[in-house]
């Protein structure tokens, strides 16, 4: 996975991850069976992690290295407070 982000930049490989989740998820409503059922959410599996944190994190830095730390600590303490586990 980061061999494809390093080599098509995380914005491509992130932009295709969903093209391709779309796609899974359409063919998981429409399996007619078990077997393209599973399938499916196989191919949700693999586009989940072509656009989710690592890719994520990657694009942070790729887009602008300088500031990269503090937008991943944002991007973290954001998942964080969404997991309603926030302190208070």
């Amino acid at each position: 996975m980061g061999k494809w982000i390093d080599r098509f930049c995380a914005g491509r490989v992130m932009t295709a991850g969903s093209a391709i989740a779309a796609a899974a998820l359409v063919a998981c409503a429409f399996a007619p069976g078990k077997v393209p059922f599973v399938a499916a959410l196989i191919a949700i599996e693999t586009a989940s992690n072509l656009v989710q944190y690592g890719a994520a994190f990657a694009l942070l830095v790729q887009i602008n290295p300088k500031v990269a730390i503090r937008r991943l600590a944002h991007l973290l303490d954001r998942s964080h407070d969404s997991l309603g586990q926030a302190e208070t």
